[in-house]
């Protein structure tokens, strides 16, 4: 699952599976972070403009990704 983004937020928040690679793309940049053993993650990113389409993907150890999540940044 995936936190609401607004113009403010500089991180996507959400949780997956405990260990899971996640990869956040905006336009033509990338950022990634581990999730916790728990599952929740926190990926920094900047500030973005609201109506911003931001894709989320989840992969395992073993390279099994997730299809993509996409949150809009809201106000």
């Amino acid at each position: 699952t995936l936190d609401p983004v607004t113009v403010k937020s500089t991180e996507i928040r959400g949780t997956t599976d405990g260990g899971a690679y996640i990869t956040v793309t905006i336009g033509s940049q990338s950022y990634t972070a581990r999730a916790f053993s728990n599952g929740t993650f926190r990926v920094a990113i900047p500030a973005q403009a609201a109506g911003t389409k931001i894709s989320v993907t989840a992969a395992d150890a073993l390279g099994n990704k997730s299809a993509a999540r996409t949150v809009t940044v809201t106000q």
